[in-house]
Formats: C-alpha cells, structure tokens, sequence
C-alpha cells in the first residue's frame, strides 16, 4: 500500500541562489508548498515561479514591524499557516578581520544574526499556537 504524502508548508530564506534555490525545487517537487522568500523576489526568485512556490519578497535586514508584516502574510498563504521555518539567507565577507570596516559587521550581523532572530520571534507565537512546527537556523 502506496503511503500518502500529507504537504508540509515550508518558509525558505534566501531563495535566489543556491541551498535555498534547490531546497525549494527539490521540496515542491516532492508535493509540498514552499513560501520562498528574497530581496527584490519580482526578478531574483523569477527562475523559481516554474516549481509553483509562492514568492515573497522579504529582506532579513528589514526592521523587526515589516518582518512582521511579511511573516503575517506569508503565514496566511496556505491553511494551516506554516509548518517548517528554514533560516537560509546569509551573507558572507571574506576579508582580513582588520580590513572590515562598522559597516561590514553591522550588514553580517544584520543579516545573520537579527534577520533569522526577527523571523523566528515573529513566527514561533504562531508554531506554538499551532502545537507543532520545526525551526531551523
């Protein structure tokens, strides 16, 4: 007896390109529905419209009021809101340490740190209310 696939709803950073560009063909085309979000989603997750995810247009770097306004909304897409939350985006600069100006640290941080923190604290009230979801960072 064939077992049957009940889709999970996937929120997936950082979608434009690489681990977040193949995690959301590879989930969507195992029948589950992903929410893949980026920076500027109209034309750098276009290449991603063909699989049938949902695109939102979501910078990590936003203030924690617009995150969210973008987690409200992207919990909304599907019933049942989201199941799994996958921390994806990042942003990596290679440099000598001494080299890196405030700026550049502030952008990782932001990025990386205070991006999946605001995502997660706006979405794991709606997991717990839910009683069940998965994070990942």
């Amino acid at each position: 007896m064939a077992e049957i696939h009940t889709p999970l709803t996937w929120l997936i950073t950082g979608c434009s390109s690489g681990f977040g560009e193949q995690f959301t063909r590879q989930l969507c085309a195992t029948g589950d529905n992903v929410i893949a979000t980026g920076r500027n989603a109209e034309t750098k997750l276009a290449h991603l419209k063909d699989t049938g995810a949902s695109i939102l247009d979501l910078d990590v770097t936003a203030p924690a009021a617009e995150i969210n306004a973008k987690m409200a909304e992207a919990w909304n897409l599907y019933p049942g809101g989201i199941d799994v939350v996958v921390n994806n985006a990042g942003y990596i600069l290679s440099a000598a340490f001494e080299e890196l100006t405030q700026g550049d640290l502030e952008n990782i941080f932001k990025t990386n740190f205070h991006g999946p923190l605001n995502i997660t604290r706006a979405l794991l009230p709606k997991l717990r209310a839910k009683g069940k979801g998965t994070l990942f960072s």
